[in-house]
């Protein structure tokens, strides 16, 4: 990963779901692609990697969120061994095929959004027990509230000291009306706009 070279083929060791899914969207982008699976069940610490590697300075995990080949998030952590070099690399190659590539600074089990992931479920949880809400208001609550400003602009910029959620709302005004628009379309209107833009493209291409 410290070479400057293009990067036009890819090894993926472990074929489970998300392997798989890599190995589909690397296929689709023309990379070339090699795929094992040495032992189900193996997902290991970059330390461990690096520790049976003769170039250290090389290795970095890269994790990202299920599906890979739809979400654009990945979680790039190096081990104590690996070189700024070789994490600037994995950044900018990330960047390059479309990912949103974030850099997690101290190596630690599992992924970090699944760690924010799990926080705000340990929340919903206690709220529902104490009955304050049903699980399906819960949901309400974060799909048609904080969701659609955290799809804009993140969770932080909404913190005490940050940018006031007013000011937000000016700023992203338009945005946030057309994702309302988008989330109070029927699933059933999606299909059917799929339907008519694929007719359109097909009537320009015959």
């Amino acid at each position: 990963m410290a070479s400057d070279r293009p990067i036009r083929r890819v090894a993926i060791v472990g074929t489970g779901a998300v392997g798989a899914r890599w190995a589909a969207f690397y296929l689709a982008r023309g990379f070339d692609v090699i795929a094992t699976d040495p032992e189900p069940g193996a997902g290991l610490a970059i330390s461990a990697i690096q520790s049976a590697c003769g170039h250290p300075e090389r290795c970095v995990t890269a994790h990202s969120m299920d599906p890979p080949h739809l979400m654009p998030l990945v979680e790039i952590a190096a081990g104590e061994k690996t070189s700024p070099q070789a994490v600037r690399r994995a950044l900018s190659f990330y960047a390059s095929i479309g990912k949103k590539p974030i850099l997690v600074r101290t190596e630690l089990p599992g992924l970090a959004a699944g760690r924010l992931c799990a926080a705000l479920c340990r929340e919903i949880e206690r709220l529902v027990a104490q009955g304050v809400l049903d699980s399906a208001d819960a949901d309400t609550v974060v799909c048609w509230g904080p969701g659609l400003c955290w799809v804009l602009s993140g969770a932080s910029a909404m913190l005490a000291g940050n940018r006031p959620l007013e000011s937000f709302a000016r700023e992203q005004e338009e945005a946030l009306v057309a994702l309302l628009r988008l989330r109070s379309k029927p699933f059933s209107a999606w299909k059917a706009s799929g339907k008519s833009a694929r007719a359109k493209r097909a009537r320009r291409t015959s």
